[in-house]
């Protein structure tokens, strides 16, 4: 006897519905799909800025000195800040204004009375800015203390250093030898103003420094 296979035919009504469990399992594949190829990209890119971030990091790093001491300094607001006593052990580096310019000497009321005050008068002569603003300036960021510092709290974890608080890693070319001496950071910032770089210094903006310009 003959076996004879019947091919049962679906009824339209079964058919649609078969298309449509199909579509929705193609659906649900290709959705698969998609999240893991955003999640392989997003992992990627992940790895990919903290290969850059190593590599800057290695580019800027500097040595802090050994020798710290560290003290509340309170009237350096907003950013907390501490006071950095540097060894002067590296030759220090001082910026001269070029010998064919003959800038303007910005006449002012400041009287220096100490040595830092003098050097900060004869920067800003010697490069025609503004002596109160620039002095306004030294107040506003670092309270006229050559030897203060401030990190901050950045990606990079970042060190303003000095007497004009130069940032390390913004400003690499500038070593902690020249940052932490009054002759060579208040040089190389009244340079920098002179430029049409003073935006760089957010003290601009600060109490201290609109209090201080009112007061000279």
């Amino acid at each position: 006897m003959k076996n004879y296979k019947f091919k049962r035919e679906l009824s339209p009504r079964h058919k649609r519905i078969s298309k449509s469990l199909l579509a929705i399992r193609l659906f649900k594949i290709a959705a698969v799909m998609f999240l893991i190829g955003a999640l392989w990209q997003t992992v990627q890119a992940k790895e990919v800025e903290e290969n850059q971030e190593e590599i800057y990091t290695e580019i800027i790093s500097t040595k802090i000195p050994s020798s710290v001491i560290i003290r509340n300094t309170s009237y350096l607001a907003p950013q907390e800040t501490i006071e950095v006593e540097v060894e002067q052990s590296i030759e220090e580096e001082v910026i001269e204004a070029p010998a064919n310019v003959q800038p303007e000497i910005v006449k002012a009321s400041l009287v220096a009375t100490n040595n830092v005050e003098q050097i900060i008068i004869d920067a800003a002569n010697r490069w025609g800015i503004d002596v109160n603003s620039f002095y306004c300036l030294a107040v506003a960021e670092s309270g006229v203390l050559p030897n203060n510092s401030a990190r901050n709290t950045d990606k990079y974890r970042t060190l303003d250093r000095g007497l004009y608080m130069i940032n390390d890693y913004w400003h690499p070319e500038v070593s902690d030898s020249c940052a932490y001496n009054a002759e060579c950071s208040a040089d190389w910032s009244a340079m920098r103003i002179s430029q049409d770089y003073g935006y760089e210094w957010y003290g601009y903006n600060s109490n201290n420094y609109a209090n201080c310009m009112i007061n000279n």
